[in-house]
This record gives C-alpha cells, sequence and structure tokens, in this order.
C-alpha cells in the first residue's frame, strides 16, 4: 500500500527533467488509438496513452524497466487487456509485425549511434497520417555536472543531442513532416538536475543515491524548477509532433 502511493505520488520518478517532460503528454491523441512507446522506460507515458484510450505496447531492452512499467498497470488500475509491455531490442522493431497509429520516442535516439536506422524501422510500422512524438537533448543546452558523450552505445549519450533542424531533418527522410515543436527543463531545473547529480557522485558513488535520499532531494528542489521561464536559457528537451506523409504527399525530388 505504502509502495503504491509512494509511487503515485512522485510519478514518473525522482528526477527532475522526466517530471518536465511530461507536459509533452498533451500531444497524445485521445481514444482508440492503437500507440507504441519506443524504449519506454519505466512506462510513463505508455501510462498516459492507457488512460487516454490508446491500446498500448511498450517495449524496452532493459527487462527492469519492463518489470516497473507493468506495475503501473496494477498501480494506476489500467485495463491489462489495452496495455502492454515487452522486452525487445528497438533496433529491430520491424519484426514487430504490426502497424500503428502513433508512436511515442522519447530521449532514445541520442544514444544510439544508428539514429537513421531506428527512424527507418519507426516508419516501416506507421501508416500514413500516423503521429510520431520525439523527444531528445537539445544540442544548444549548456553542459551539466558530469554531462559526457561515449564514443561507443553502452547506454549512455553518443552525442550531445540535436537541433530542431537536425531532427526535422532525420525525421523527414523517412515520410515524417513535423508539425509543431515544443521544449521543457529550462536553467533551473538543469542546475537542480546538476546539484543531484553532484551529490550522487560525492557522496554515494559508485553505489546509486539511496531512495528515500533522492525523493527528499527531489521534493525540497522541485520548487526551484518553476522558475525556468524567468531564468530563460535553452531548454535541456526539445520535442516535435510529426505525421506520416503518404507517398502522394511527399516531395517529387528534380
Amino acid at each position: 500500500m505504502i509502495e503504491k502511493l509512494i509511487r503515485k505520488l512522485f510519478f514518473p520518478s525522482v528526477n527532475f527533467t522526466s517530471h518536465k517532460r511530461m507536459k509533452f503528454a498533451k500531444y497524445i491523441r485521445t481514444g482508440d488509438v492503437k500507440t507504441i512507446d519506443v524504449a519506454c522506460g519505466g512506462g510513463s507515458f505508455a501510462v498516459v496513452a492507457a488512460q487516454k484510450g490508446n491500446r498500448v505496447l511498450g517495449v524496452d531492452y532493459d527487462q527492469s524497466n519492463i518489470d516497473l512499467a507493468r506495475r503501473y498497470i496494477g498501480i494506476f488500475a489500467l485495463d491489462p487487456h489495452r496495455i502492454r509491455f515487452e522486452q525487445r531490442d528497438i533496433k529491430t522493431l520491424a519484426a514487430i509485425g504490426e502497424t500503428f497509429e502513433q508512436v511515442i520516442c522519447f530521449e532514445i535516439l541520442e544514444h544510439i549511434m544508428d539514429d537513421d536506422r531506428i527512424v527507418g524501422h519507426i516508419s516501416k510500422i506507421t501508416s500514413p497520417g500516423a503521429r510520431l512524438l520525439v523527444s531528445v537533448p537539445n544540442l544548444h543546452h549548456k553542459p551539466m555536472y558530469k554531462e559526457d558523450v561515449s564514443p561507443v552505445e553502452n547506454g549512455d549519450h553518443v552525442r550531445f543531442g540535436y537541433s530542431f533542424e537536425q531532427l526535422e531533418s532525420l525525421l523527414g527522410k523517412h515520410g515524417f513532416k513535423v508539425k509543431q515543436r515544443d521544449s521543457c527543463a529550462g536553467l533551473a531545473t538543469q542546475w537542480a538536475t546538476s546539484v543531484e547529480a553532484y551529490l550522487a557522485d560525492k557522496l554515494f558513488s559508485p553505489k546509486p543515491m539511496p531512495r528515500w535520499i533522492s525523493m527528499a532531494l527531489f521534493t525540497m528542489l522541485s520548487p526551484v524548477t518553476f522558475l525556468d521561464t524567468a531564468v530563460g536559457g535553452e531548454d535541456l528537451s526539445i520535442f516535435v509532433l510529426a505525421e506520416k506523409e503518404s507517398a502522394s504527399q511527399k516531395p517529387i525530388a528534380g
């Protein structure tokens, strides 16, 4: 009972940027929409999609993420016939053998060397008119504490971020036309994130920060993040809403 209450209270997590990113949930379509959440993590956006009436499949490579996401089905009393989570390698998305009307793809492309291939797979499992929601780090944000870029795929970021133009070009190659832009997590949120990372590194590394301390720190610093608009500066996360064009809508080369 206590665990359920804590999960609901701190949903989606004790991560400042994750909470700010929930603003993008407003772009998820409402109703009987067949949706896939690619690299769903703990399943927060898949849960919101299900609450909006979608039929949802969440996929992630990490089984521990899938286990956590499945727990949310009971925590939020969701219909298990309308939301499911599967452990899958997103580099083989096309093998799912299903077509979706909506794809959620948040904070994953920056982890993949061949991001073009992932978008290509997404294109293969969507039909014309399908909605694609993408969130990635902003290329122009200020580096945060120990925010490194890895030269190899190891779970860390392999690129610092994308500009809106780079992201739109990548999606456009696979038939997606961007309809709307958005962003979140300004300098105040980035400062709070760096403070948390600094304390975790100096006080607890190599072990993770104890959960109760993470929750206490999140509670204390969250009010600071509401200063994002006042402080200004580049947001940490950028978002685009795109739609899959039909063959007749694509521009003819030459």
